[in-house]
């Protein structure tokens, strides 16, 4: 079975690289705002990995507020809370841009 990009004879550890994968699909938008990802099963059998490995690459997203566990239900996408220090007072969009968010949308009537 194939790691489908993650790269076992690397400096970078497996979490990490998974880490970086899921948040390379919440900032590309395959994965969602409110889209429940696969379980932690899921994931060790897609990317050939441990579940501990994929439960320390989840844990980080979830302590970074790019996912959230709800018990019983599953992990899901969540968007991050703009966290501003008062030392560093930023505009919204400084703000928006340094914690990787969108800045502006478009709203289309039907």
């Amino acid at each position: 079975m194939s790691n489908f990009g993650l790269q076992q004879n690397t400096s970078v550890p497996l979490y990490r690289q998974l880490k970086d994968k899921i948040l390379s699909d919440i900032s590309s938008g395959k994965l969602a705002e409110g889209e429940k990802i696969p379980t932690e099963i899921e994931l060790s059998e897609l990317y050939n990995i441990s579940r501990i490995t994929v439960r320390n690459a989840v844990k980080e997203l979830v302590a970074e507020g790019y996912l959230v566990k709800k018990q019983g239900k599953g992990t899901f996408v969540c968007l991050p809370k703009i966290e501003r220090k008062v030392v560093h007072l930023l505009s919204f969009t400084a703000a928006c841009d340094a914690n990787h968010l969108p800045t502006h949308s478009v709203v289309t009537r039907p």
